[in-house]
């Protein structure tokens, strides 16, 4: 065990310490690691996702809606033109 000085108020402080007992200065900061709580997939996923996952599906269905509609009225636009034609001949 030896003797250092704190780098904060220069007393001197054992090296095993983890703090200056004089100043409270913090010596050989571990890092801290905080797990994740292992859960369901729902508890874990991050709220902003969420939100724009269920965005973009109320999009996707709104589209696919769309498409059908648009799709319906061709055919429709198509039947009375070939109906025109036949009757013109």
């Amino acid at each position: 065990m030896a003797l250092i000085s704190c780098p904060e108020c220069q007393k001197k402080i054992s090296d095993q310490s983890t703090s200056c007992p004089n100043c409270g200065y913090p010596l050989n900061e571990s890092k801290i690691i905080v797990k994740r709580p292992q859960g369901c997939f729902m508890q874990t996923l991050n709220i902003g996702c969420m939100i724009i996952l269920i965005i973009g599906a109320v999009l996707f269905v709104v589209m696919a809606i769309g498409a059908y509609g648009v799709n319906k009225q061709k055919q429709k636009k198509n039947e009375i033109n070939k109906e025109k034609i036949e009757t013109e001949k």
